[in-house]
């Protein structure tokens, strides 16, 4: 009959599941010394691929800064804001990243794109048409995209969300 202590060895079957000891791991299959587990290991800074120097290492994307004005979205998707942590512009966005990549950031996104090309497309990138079409709205963000939204149904270039009444 086998001790306790033998049992708690690697049966040389199966190498794939190092038991536990006592709180400890075994370090090898071949040696019946121990190592303690580390507590104190530290993630590398830059990513194993990016070391390696592979070209489809990309950087994490970043997050988008509170957008509180026409002003900050046309920023931001022009130029980015390196100050505030945005240093791709969101023009190149969908050039450099994944989909999956800035999937918690495409709804704001979304909505600066909409209101930028409001802004370029509709008024023609002109501060006065602009003020005649969203007056008073142009530090107001949250207003001017629901009346973007609006101008848009009126237009006929979006459909109407419906309400669901229950």
């Amino acid at each position: 009959m086998q001790s306790r202590s033998e049992t708690n060895h690697l049966d040389p079957v199966s190498p794939c599941s190092p038991p536990l000891t006592n709180g400890f791991l075994c370090a090898s299959v071949s040696s019946s010394k121990t190592t303690p587990l580390s507590s104190s290991y530290q993630r590398p800074s830059v990513s194993p691929l990016a070391a390696a120097g592979h070209s489809h290492a990309q950087p994490r994307v970043p997050r988008i800064p509170k957008t509180t004005s026409l002003d900050d979205a046309l920023q931001y998707w022009e130029k980015g804001d390196v100050s505030l942590g945005l240093t791709t512009p969101l023009k190149m966005w969908s050039d450099i990243y994944q989909p999956s990549e800035y999937r918690s950031e495409a709804q704001k996104l979304s909505m600066i794109h909409i209101v930028r090309d409001e802004f370029v497309k509709h008024c023609n990138g002109n501060w006065e048409v602009f003020e005649q079409h969203y007056p008073g709205l142009r530090h107001e963000y949250t207003k001017l995209i629901k009346a973007v939204r609006n101008a848009r149904i009126a237009r006929g270039d979006l459909k109407p969300r419906h309400t669901r009444r229950h």
